[in-house]
């Protein structure tokens, strides 16, 4: 065992007297090059697992749909699996002054528009407990009367769709009189993001307030 140690100690000895390795400029750059191959490898992995992680937005459907009345209707259906509670438009989300925001799109031959209202009241009314629904699984529920009627042009074809934008922590802006701190914000804030938009649809205008749906010729 002495023998052992002591030819060990005299192979470490040897090896730090030697005089330092120098490697090709060549070679030192490739490893370089292979370095920064994983390191950059990593970094995109972990930017994937990050943007699969923001993915996970349950499964909420937005559906509008036009009437034979020219009148419109909009639905949020949840296609998920488990139950998720969601948040209905109130008084201030068709002006961005609180959550969930909803704006119509509208394309036509001048391109698509983002609608704003033409005019907003300074105050917002305070947040219900009729405006937080949890859904099951395949229920649905209408967003309300807070969502206006989008603006189309007065003749010819037009593609709409809606957006719902819900951002749980996003500021209140407006006259709004509730406690910022009360139970049913604070259950607010705790309701999944949600980013949707409608699926477009075709409508021909056939006079003021007379809309239908575009059939495949038109």
């Amino acid at each position: 065992m002495h023998y052992d140690h002591v030819m060990h100690y005299d192979h470490v000895m040897h090896a730090e007297s030697m005089p330092p390795r120098r490697w090709p400029t060549r070679t030192l750059a490739l490893v370089a090059l292979l370095l920064a191959a994983c390191v950059t490898g990593r970094e995109d992995a972990a930017s994937a697992t990050s943007r699969a992680s923001a993915s996970g937005a349950p499964a909420i459907e937005l559906v509008v749909e036009l009437q034979p009345d020219s009148t419109w209707s909009a639905t949020l259906v949840n296609r998920d699996t488990l139950p998720v509670e969601v948040v209905l438009p109130g008084d201030g989300s068709a002006t961005g002054r609180r959550t969930p925001i909803v704006r119509w799109y509208v394309t036509d031959d001048a391109g698509e528009v983002e609608q704003h209202p033409p005019w907003s009241c300074a105050n917002i009314n305070e947040l219900t407990a009729d405006e937080l629904v949890t859904l099951a699984p395949g229920d649905a529920v209408s967003l309300g009367g807070y969502v206006p009627r989008p603006r189309l042009p007065q003749s010819g074809v037009a593609s709409v769709w809606l957006s719902y934008l819900h951002e749980p922590l996003r500021p209140w802006n407006g006259g709004f009189c509730a406690d910022p701190d009360s139970p049913l914000l604070q259950r607010l804030r705790g309701t999944p993001p949600l980013d949707l938009r409608s699926r477009p649809l075709r409508v021909v205008v056939d006079g003021p307030g007379a809309y239908r749906l575009a059939d495949a010729a038109e």
